[in-house]
């Protein structure tokens, strides 16, 4: 989880991320740039670039919303222990 991601970053990731999954394999992409890796690992580096690039590009999500997300993953008390 990073505070700064925006949802522009996380779907423009994963569907970059998805097209070279699937357009390496049918040949869109051509094989020569895989350095002997499989699709999927050049999928994550490239999504994992795309998704710090576009965060970096748009204005970062209200700063309210990103405490809320947060919140919920802190423990409440002895019913989450």
């Amino acid at each position: 989880y990073w505070k700064r991601c925006t949802k522009t970053a996380a779907i423009t990731s994963i569907l970059v991320a998805q097209f070279l999954n699937i357009a390496i394999p049918l040949g869109l992409v051509p094989k020569s740039i895989l350095f002997g890796m499989l699709p999927g690992f050049w999928a994550i580096v490239v999504g994992a670039v795309v998704l710090v690039v576009v965060s970096y590009a748009t204005p970062p999500q209200d700063s309210r919303v990103v405490d809320d997300f947060f919140s919920s993953f802190e423990k409440k008390g002895a019913a989450a222990a």
